[in-house]
């Protein structure tokens, strides 16, 4: 399922990992896969320092490109991401250039789909679950209350506070993101019996708001922030300049967990 961790387990290992390798590349395949998309995304990582070559392969079809990537791939220490793979066809599509080159390089997939997982070597799959109850109260205080001592969460907001945590299931992804908006919220009882009741309503009746992949314009979404009141202002900025602060940290947070 979605929001267990597997994105940012990857992101963490590649992060820590990529200096021990000669090239790397971090490619998100998700449901929406095309195979010449995925393979030019591919080429743009690992040939991002050499201008000619990466201007030579944009112009390549498909079959010059995958010849020329597994020439390359061949003598190198590789480490390639594969996030968020859907089926096995994409994997075997993708094999024919991520060959078995006996020097230590190595592939690592997230997906949700067991089969998929199957493809791993035996001994290298594993399983995220979601949260037991304990880790996920310690998560979500921790985001909600970071200026609190040890993240202590006011005895007066926690009946609601653990009616919130149990809605989250245990998914560190909806546990931050609920933790991190009632972070900035009014640390009151009616705030937070607002925010219960609007996520009760949500998760009840739009499960689904933006589908998988949706392509969400940045006015749109700063201006859906602004009227949920997520947005504070802050000295002489506009609403919207503050969100835009907001959506320039996340980004960079993003580009920071996969550099």
């Amino acid at each position: 399922m979605g929001g267990l961790g597997k994105t940012a387990l990857a992101a963490n290992v590649y992060k820590k990992a990529r200096e021990k390798f000669q090239c790397q590349a971090w490619i998100s395949v998700s449901q929406t896969y095309s195979r010449e998309d995925v393979l030019k995304n591919i080429s743009k990582e690992l040939f991002k320092d050499n201008v000619s070559v990466l201007s030579k392969t944009a112009a390549m079809d498909i079959t010059c490109l995958e010849e020329t990537m597994k020439s390359f791939l061949e003598q190198q220490k590789y480490l390639i991401i594969l996030d968020d793979v859907w089926t096995p066809e994409t994997f075997d599509d993708l094999s024919r250039v991520l060959t078995n080159n006996d020097k230590g390089s190595r592939i690592i997939m997230t997906t949700r789909e067991g089969h998929v997982a199957a493809l791993a070597s035996p001994g290298h799959i594993l399983t995220l679950a979601a949260l037991p109850e304990d880790k996920a109260w310690d998560l979500f205080c921790k985001k909600a209350f970071p200026r609190n001592t040890d993240h202590e969460c006011p005895v007066e907001l926690k009946p609601l506070s653990e009616q919130i945590v149990n809605k989250c299931k245990g998914l560190p992804l909806v546990i931050v993101l609920v933790g991190s908006l009632l972070c900035v919220c009014e640390k009151t009882v009616e705030e937070w019996r607002r925010i219960n009741d609007q996520l009760s309503w949500e998760l009840n009746n739009n499960s689904s708001l933006f589908p998988e992949d949706y392509l969400l314009k940045r006015k749109q979404l700063v201006r859906l922030w602004i009227a949920e009141g997520f947005i504070e202002g802050r000295g002489e900025s506009t609403l919207e300049e503050v969100a835009e602060g907001y959506l320039k940290e996340l980004i960079d947070r993003k580009h920071a967990a996969t550099c």
